[in-house]
């Protein structure tokens, strides 16, 4: 289920790229860039884009929008944090200067960038921990020591990843190397 989001979120990026361009270069109105979107094949696995271009025929942008978000066969494999940032972005398409609307695009995007390297980063995380536990090792992929609970380290920032530390002197560990490991109870 987790790639599956990732997947999706990868696509919500392209689309918001899609918006972007769309805006910045043809000035396009919404429901142009919405049968843009609709015609795009980098964006079929989103469903709520040809329902919300349905629901247009009868409905507001925004409204139609929101509704194609809120039917859980359109969204399989978002969470509702990710509908509720969707529906922040179309209530605010089209209702600001073109400026406005282009940043607006870039701060969606990135934000669904960063929501969906953690996610694919969990998942190399499972996979990473499923491959160490069939191996008997207690080392990430890097060769970095896992926090085995006897020991308290600190997750290292140079590679982000919840699977790699650095002791309290702000070392990376690797393979056998460990001074500098605070004990727990010291």
């Amino acid at each position: 289920m987790l790639s599956l989001r990732v997947s999706l979120l990868e696509k919500i990026c392209i689309m918001l790229r899609v918006v972007r361009t769309q805006l910045e270069c043809c000035c396009c109105p919404v429901g142009d860039v919405l049968g843009i979107l609709g015609s795009t094949p980098d964006l079929k696995e989103l469903m709520f884009i040809p329902e919300c271009i349905k629901l247009c025929d009868s409905e507001p942008f925004p409204q139609a929008w929101s509704d194609s978000l809120s039917s859980r066969k359109n969204t399989v494999g978002l969470t509702l944090s990710d509908i509720s940032r969707l529906v922040s972005f179309g209530r605010s398409l089209g209702t600001t200067a073109l400026e406005g609307q282009i940043a607006n695009c870039d701060m969606f995007c990135a934000d669904f960038e960063i929501i969906g390297g953690a996610g694919e980063e969990k998942e190399i995380c499972k996979s990473s921990a499923a491959s160490r536990r069939a191996r008997g090792r207690s080392h990430c992929d890097s060769g970095c020591l896992i926090n085995s609970g006897k020991e308290r380290r600190l997750p290292c920032i140079v590679y982000g990843s919840g699977n790699s530390y650095k002791n309290s002197n702000g070392r990376h560990n690797r393979g056998g190397a460990q001074s500098g490991v605070v004990k727990s109870g010291a």
